[in-house]
């Protein structure tokens, strides 16, 4: 019996421990925000679809979540905006990054400088307010719809380390272009504006007409109430009445004619001439 106590011993201590299973690997996730990019001679609109293109082009990678300027102002109260607004330091935009609870930081900057456009964007770490990366490049180009061609080579320097996420593609897609330049009219646009403003003039010019038709019947009534019944008179006061919302109407049309014709020459100056031009 000892023996068998002893055997079953020694196999126990020969049989390993089962393996505790490895931890799983822990998916750290990036926290960025993106500030406003600053501009010299470059207008304000144009400035938000570059940073806007920025943004989407950083969330594109793998665990990475981005916080815009919009997110970013919704979580400052008025003070802390104007703060934001003038920071540029990089200590003091690591400081706001701390207050947002986010790693790193992600600032730009373009300008037009003569027949040239220079574009930089810096990513900052938060917590050591130091410089992560940095991306400069000059454009031989003063047109601010080519620096969207420069963001995706821009965002892969600044995070070289972090890959795309599936089935995504790097760069600013083209139609984004379309936001700082919109495409100029076609001119069945321009056409269909004046048509409806002649139209409304051809409206104007007919209630004219029935106007003097209605003045001149209302005159005769007017000359045959004088020695007529009195239904003459209710006839008159009737015809007047039609002719008071006669007179509203034409000036109603001649009022909206106006205004679309003054549009049709709004959108003349938007409008292709070009395509019309080299199909004669």
């Amino acid at each position: 019996m000892l023996l068998v106590v002893l055997a079953l011993l020694a196999g126990a201590a020969a049989d390993p421990a089962p393996a505790t299973p490895a931890p799983a690997e822990k998916r750290v996730v990036r926290r960025i925000a993106v500030y406003r990019l600053e501009g010299g001679g470059i207008d304000e609109r144009i400035l938000d679809v570059l940073t806007d293109s920025v943004v989407k082009e950083l969330r594109k990678l793998e665990r990475v979540t981005v916080v815009g300027m919009d997110e970013i102002r919704a979580m400052l109260d008025l003070e802390a905006q104007k703060q934001v607004l003038g920071c540029t330091d990089v200590s003091c935009v690591a400081e706001i990054a701390e207050a947002l609870g986010v790693d790193e930081v992600v600032i730009g900057n373009v300008a037009v400088v003569g027949e040239t456009i220079s574009f930089g964007l810096k990513r900052i770490d938060q917590k050591n307010a130091t410089t992560l990366g940095q991306h400069t490049s000059r454009l031989d180009s003063s047109d601010p719809a080519d620096v969207l061609v420069q963001i995706g080579p821009a965002v892969q320097e600044l995070l070289p380390e972090v890959p795309l996420r599936p089935d995504m593609t790097r760069g600013v897609p083209p139609e984004v272009a379309a936001r700082i330049h919109p495409p100029p009219l076609d001119p069945w646009v321009f056409w269909s504006v004046a048509g409806s403003a002649g139209a409304l003039t051809l409206g104007g010019v007919g209630f004219t007409l029935v106007n003097a038709m209605s003045f001149s019947s209302a005159t005769q009534k007017l000359e045959a109430s004088t020695t007529g019944p009195a239904a003459s008179g209710q006839a008159l006061a009737v015809d007047r009445s039609a002719l008071q919302q006669s007179f509203i109407g034409l000036a109603a049309c001649y009022a909206a004619g106006a205004v679309v014709g003054a549009g049709a020459g709004v959108v003349a100056l938007f409008t292709d001439w070009d395509d019309v031009r080299g199909a004669q």
